[in-house]
């Protein structure tokens, strides 16, 4: 089992092409906005899907929320769209991305 030093690393490290499970890797889902816990502190959760079908959860709080958040959409406005299931070639692809707060 891979070890990671923090959430920016686990974020590089398996969007990298030399990442343990050797498949390709995306973010596929990413808050809009940094969230904010009942205690104020902030809260960043992304989802990222590799193309043997593993998914990770990645979650960091307070001021490693705001920096794996703009890492995240570094990435994110980066890599290809993804096509949603059920259209056909040529149709309209969009990202795939929601927001976890209230």
């Amino acid at each position: 089992m891979a070890s990671y030093i923090d959430s920016i690393h686990a974020l590089k490290e398996l969007l990298s092409p030399s990442h343990v499970s050797q498949s390709s890797c995306s973010i596929t889902k990413v808050s809009q906005n940094i969230s904010h816990l009942s205690n104020g502190i902030e809260y960043c959760l992304i989802e990222i899907t590799c193309d043997d079908g593993i998914q990770y959860g990645i979650r960091a709080y307070g001021e490693e929320a705001a920096t794996l958040h703009r890492e995240a959409f570094r990435h994110y406005h980066h890599q290809p769209l993804q096509k949603e299931e059920g259209k056909e070639e040529g149709q309209i692809m969009t990202p795939f991305a929601y927001s976890v707060s209230n």
